[in-house]
Formats: structure tokens, sequence, C-alpha cells
């Protein structure tokens, strides 16, 4: 049903069985896989029980995987729980931010956060806009990206300036209540 998509539908896979499942779907289909999407980092299993140094040895083991097949990695990762202390609805700005921050830095090419500044019950009905934010990028420049996000179409999209300028607003507001402590209304 997706065309050029394969997925692989085992849980507690380790890296060597993505690996494998790659190989298999290059084999299969005669063309070259090009990029992996792992859902999520901390799913992925080895054979080292510490946690820490489980994902210091999965995020190397990814990397090996991206160099020895050339193909693009795309690995999600949550938030460390100091991260969100404002809420589902803060924006994280800084690779620090994420689980295992340290060695995942040193593995990953570019780091890329996405938030929707007004998730949240109380703001739900101006819950439209999605930030990204470039933490790391190896091959160019730091940045951040706001955009329009349509949840029940699965959509994002460009603001125009009339949308930018709104959004422009509702983040003053957002932060005045916060630092007034009132709450959002």
């Amino acid at each position: 049903h997706y065309g050029n998509v394969w997925f692989y539908d085992r849980s507690a896979a380790t890296v060597e069985d993505i690996r494998n499942y790659v190989l298999s779907v290059e084999a299969k289909t005669g063309e070259k896989v090009k990029m992996v999407m792992i859902d999520y980092f901390e799913r992925v299993q080895c054979d080292v029980s510490e946690d820490t140094a489980a994902s210091k040895k999965v995020a190397s083991q990814i990397q090996d995987m991206v160099n020895d097949l050339d193909v693009a990695a795309i690995t999600l990762t949550q938030p460390n729980k100091f991260a969100l202390g404002g809420g589902p609805d803060t924006e994280l700005t800084s690779y620090t931010s994420i689980k295992g921050s340290s060695f995942l830095y040193q593995s990953f090419r570019g780091i890329i956060s996405l938030s929707r500044p007004f998730y949240t019950p109380a703001t739900k009905d101006i819950d439209k806009y999605l930030t990204v934010n470039i933490l790391k990028n190896d091959l160019g420049n730091l940045d951040r990206f706001d955009f329009g996000w349509d949840g029940k179409r699965g959509e994002i999209f460009t603001l125009e300036d009339h949308e930018r300028d709104e959004l422009k607003e509702l983040l003053k507001l957002k932060n005045a209540s916060k630092e007034d402590k009132s709450g959002w209304e």
C-alpha cells in the first residue's frame, strides 16, 4: 500500500536484525534502500543490560549500519525527564534535552526537535502550529522554523505572513501568562 516503503514489524529488534532486514529487502526488490526510520531509539535491543551502556552501544551500531549500508537513518528519541518540566508544549532548543544526549550527539549527524507550542488541553483550540529546531547539523547551520499544523489531516504547511504574525502574538501571550503565573486562558 505504500509503494517503496517496507515495514519491519517485529518488536525487540536489534540493530543486526534491522541490518539483515534492509539487506533482505534489497535482495528481494533489487533496489537500494536509501533510508531507515527507527521508531524509536529505546526500543532497539542489545545484549547490554545497563541502560546508558546499552544506548551507547545501540547508537554506535546504528552509526556503523549507516556507514556500512550507505543508508540515511532517522531515529526517533524521547526528551529526558527534565526537558518537559514546563509541560507537553515545551519547545526543545538544545540537544541536551534528549535522553542519552552525550553519546547520541556524538553518533548523530543531525538532531531535529519538533514541538507544538499550544499542545495542551487548555490551548487545544489554537494547536495549529509546529516548530522545528535544528539542534545539531554537521553539514550546515543551526536554525528554527515555524509551520502550520493540521492534526486532523496530518499536514504541515508553510505559514502565510498573517499566520506568522498571529503565532508571534499568541507566543507573547503564552510567555506573559507563564511569567505572571496566571495560566493560559
